[in-house]
C-alpha cells in the first residue's frame, strides 16, 4: 500500500497540476530511493511510469545553463533532484554543472562552519520572531551541500 502511495505522489507531482513539475526538489533522492524499491518488488509498470516522469524533467533540466528552481535566487534546495536524475540519466555534464554550482558558493577552506555546514543569509527574513537579515552558518542546507 505505501509504495503505491509514494508512485502516486510522483504522479501528482509530475502530472502537470503543480507549477514546481519542473524544479529539482529538496528530499528528492528520496524519489530515487523509490525507484529501487519498485525494482526490487518487480513493480515494472510503476518503474517505467516514474523513470519516464524522471526523464521528462531531466531533458528539461538539460536544455538549461542553470535548471535549479527554488523560492530563492541563492538557495540550493534545487541541486539535490537536478543532479540525482541528471547523474540516473547519465547526463554527466549538467550533473558536473550542479556540482559546480554547489562549489561556487562553499569555500574550500577546511573549517568546520563551511565543510559540512551551509552559509545563510535569508531565514530571519521569513522565520524569525524579528524580521533580519542573519548570517548563519547553522542551516538545514547543510545536507543539501553533500549529494550522494
Amino acid at each position: 500500500w505505501y509504495i503505491q502511495q509514494a508512485v502516486q505522489t510522483i504522479q501528482a507531482m509530475t502530472g502537470g497540476r503543480v507549477g514546481f513539475v519542473n524544479d529539482g526538489l529538496m528530499g528528492e533522492t528520496v524519489i530515487r530511493l523509490l525507484l529501487d524499491d519498485l525494482k526490487r518488488e518487480g513493480l515494472t509498470a510503476n518503474v517505467t511510469f516514474v523513470e519516464g516522469r524522471m526523464r521528462t524533467r531531466a531533458t528539461t533540466w538539460a536544455g538549461t545553463r542553470y535548471p535549479f528552481g527554488s523560492e530563492m535566487a541563492w538557495d540550493s534546495t534545487g541541486q539535490e533532484g537536478v543532479y540525482a536524475w541528471s547523474k540516473y540519466f547519465g547526463n554527466t555534464a549538467t550533473a558536473t554543472n550542479t556540482l559546480n554550482s554547489i562549489l561556487a558558493y562553499q569555500p574550500g577552506v577546511p573549517h568546520w562552519g563551511y565543510n559540512g555546514n551551509a552559509r545563510r543569509y535569508w531565514d530571519n527574513i521569513y522565520g524569525g520572531k524579528l524580521q533580519r537579515i542573519e548570517r548563519q552558518i547553522h542551516h538545514y542546507g547543510s545536507g543539501l551541500n553533500a549529494l550522494p
